[in-house]
Order: C-alpha cells, then structure tokens, then sequence
C-alpha cells in the first residue's frame, strides 16, 4: 500500500481523492452502473486568485480534474473530488455567490454570479464552492447531468456515504 497522507496535505495532493477513489472502488454498484465521463472547456474561478481561466476538465467517477490545455499526459492543475456530500446547481448571472470560507469573505469579491451559462459545486468537505461557466446552456446542463449522475451514484451506494464521512474526518482533521 501507499504511505499515510499527512492531514495537512491531504486535500491539495490527491490523497482524499485517493481515499474516496478506494470506497467507490469497493462498491460493485458504483462500478457496475456506468458512471458518467466527460471532457470539455469551461472557464473557472480561482479560488486564491479570483481569476476567470479557460481550462480543460476531465470528468470521472469520483472527480473533476482541469488543466491547462487538452493535451494527454500533463499534470492536472486542480481537482474538485466528489462525494456524496457534494451539490452541483446551476446559477446566472445575479445569482447570490457563495462566501463560504473565511478567505474568500475578506477579499473584494462580487457577491453576485457575473457570467451566464454558470454551474456551482459545493464542497462542503472542503469548504469551498467551485464555479464553472460554459459556452451554452446546453453545454452547461450536459455537464450538471453528469455530474448529478455521479453524484447520485455515490449518494445511493450501500455503505459509501459513511465511508466518505469516515474519509473526511481522517482527512481534515
């Protein structure tokens, strides 16, 4: 097996994802009912940097994985994993943004969504929200499916919701 993560970076090296990656692994039902996978571009905000960048997503069962170009092979620049605690919704432009960490209040943020064609993911394990804009409604709806579809895959499996409470506990201290 791998070596223990350390708490403090569990989130940022992949371990978490790992963690969760193994429960879904163990479930025949997460295996045997196809989850969904996707590709595609969509533009994200930065979370430490509030920055709109244009990245390419790699969607799987248990996480989104972006980076900076389509090419096979590069490291990831980020992830969002997915568990069953996760919410993905749709938001428009004047929707109410989230400010759901300490950080992201002290900076001088707009509290409104300002692009159209926008998702939100909620990662309260994390304590962030994830906000994505695509192309197209259309576009934008393919991803929300998918990832609802994931979603309720993880949320229904026998055992994986207090597998993932298990995880997070080990994992965020």
């Amino acid at each position: 097996g791998q070596p223990p993560c350390s708490k403090s970076a569990a989130m940022t090296t992949g371990c978490f994802a790992e963690a969760v990656r193994s429960i879904v692994a163990s479930q025949p039902s997460l295996t045997n009912d196809s989850p969904v996978t996707r590709t595609g571009w969509a533009t994200k905000r930065g979370f430490e940097y509030t920055t709109w960048k244009r990245r390419f997503w790699r969607m799987d069962p248990v996480e989104l994985r972006y980076y900076k170009t389509d090419k096979i092979g590069q490291s990831p620049k980020g992830r969002v994993v997915l568990t069953a605690f996760c919410i993905v919704k749709r938001c428009e432009i004047g929707d109410e943004r989230a400010t759901n960490s300490e950080k992201l209040r002290k900076k001088s943020v707009e509290s409104v969504v300002d692009r159209p064609h926008g998702l939100a993911i909620e990662a309260p394990e994390v304590n962030r929200t994830y906000y994505m804009h695509f192309d197209s409604d259309e576009e934008r709806d393919a991803w929300h499916d998918a990832i609802s579809t994931n979603l309720e895959l993880l949320r229904t499996a026998p055992g994986t919701v207090e597998a993932m409470i298990a995880a997070v506990a080990e994992h965020t201290g």
